[in-house]
């Protein structure tokens, strides 16, 4: 029952992000095209969205201002994921459950992890004009999946599943010229 809404929520929100069918322009392919060759990118998040809303909705007086049920505001949250070479540099806020393992340490609270993954792959989808990623990571006893798309407009849209807690989606847009 679980994996069947989580499969629903995707699709709906792959539906909100495709906007209209709207093609891309030569300049936006063109970034998009530069972002697959790049040794070194970085994502900031402006939203969440958690899977375990009705969780998330009793606790609402908890959340960031300007968030609402399901969708969780971050700007002015600090949160980011950078590729770097084929390592990875993971910071992001975590709002849902913890189904097993963990205890009360602020600094496991959120999803960090900083090393290499130990699954990546990577390709362009031509049909929708987006750069896909998979990577697989594991911090302790935990696995995370991601799925990361990167459209054409450089708008992202991640998906984190977890041995240990339930998903969680962000979005938000590559930065490009931004010093490290």
């Amino acid at each position: 029952m679980g994996t069947r809404i989580f499969i629903m929520l995707l699709f709906v929100v792959s539906i909100i992000s495709c906007k209209s069918g709207k093609m891309p322009t030569a300049e936006e392919l063109e970034k998009l095209n530069t972002i697959a060759e790049m040794d070194t990118l970085t994502i900031e998040f402006d939203s969440a969205y958690p899977l375990s809303a009705s969780i998330i909705n009793n606790s609402s007086v908890l959340l960031p201002q300007d968030s609402r049920g399901g969708t969780i505001n971050l700007i002015g949250n600090y949160n980011h994921f950078k590729i770097l070479g084929d390592s990875l540099s993971i910071s992001l806020p975590y709002f849902g459950e913890r189904q097993m393992g963990g205890g009360y340490n602020l600094d496991d609270a959120g999803i960090k992890f900083e090393g290499k993954p130990l699954v990546t792959k990577h390709s362009y989808n031509s049909k929708k004009h987006k750069q896909e990623y998979y990577f697989e990571v594991k911090k302790g006893s935990e696995t995370f999946q991601m799925n990361l798309s990167i459209f054409s407009n450089l708008n992202t849209d991640l998906r984190v599943t977890s041995t240990h807690r339930t998903a969680i989606s962000y979005r938000g847009n590559v930065l490009l010229n931004k010093k490290e």
